[in-house]
């Protein structure tokens, strides 16, 4: 898994080298959510992050072109118990590589779709509480893959993004102690700015 996670880094920055490529800081607000293998939302809240980052993208027609990106992403949940909340937090290091669609609008508006896989590594977990705890062992699996499809907008230097990103499989090994036979991923609805550089 960590070799695929090179590879996604190999392929967001090879296009820097050629004078075709965008750049661009994504700025923005993430809420995520667990989402249990039958597909419902377990009983704990979202958690509200940062995603922060750099993209890229990569022409390969008028219409059609690659958009790979390198993030920093909080997800995340919070669980009201009768003490108080407790935060679960996990960040990432995030690296979609996403096939855009231009969508031709006005001439000064430029929309565009994406969609494509994401690799993350993890950079840290852990549990804080609004009240004493006890921070428990992280179980939770160092790589992992997820879905992403999004729509963008943006005039002149200035956008906004909104995507959605689902994980696929667990973010728990399979013989996990707790959630052993269960699916155990997080859903991220994410909002953010965008700046593109020389515009």
């Amino acid at each position: 898994m960590r070799r695929l996670l090179l590879c996604g880094l190999a392929l967001c920055l090879a296009p820097l080298s050629t004078a075709q490529v965008d750049l661009s800081a994504r700025l923005g607000l993430n809420t995520s959510s667990i989402v249990l293998s039958e597909g419902t939302t377990s009983d704990r809240g979202a958690r509200l992050g940062f995603v922060a980052g750099v993209t890229a993208d990569y022409p390969i027609s008028p219409l059609v072109g690659i958009h790979a990106e390198i993030l920093y992403s909080q997800k995340g949940s919070t669980q009201e118990v009768p003490a108080g909340t407790v935060t679960s937090t996990l960040d990432y290091l995030e690296v979609p590589i996403l096939a855009q669609v231009t969508i031709p609008a006005v001439e000064y508006l430029d929309l565009a779709v994406v969609a494509g896989p994401a690799i993350s590594t993890k950079l840290s977990a852990g549990i804080s509480c609004d009240f004493p705890c006890v921070e428990g062992a992280d179980r939770t699996k160092s790589v992992n893959l997820s879905g992403a499809v999004g729509l963008s907008a943006a005039s002149g230097p200035f956008g906004v993004d909104v995507r959605l990103t689902r994980g696929v499989g667990s973010v728990f090994p399979d013989d996990d102690p707790v959630f052993q036979n269960r699916t155990v991923n997080y859903s991220v609805l994410s909002v953010a700015g965008l700046y593109r550089f020389g515009r």
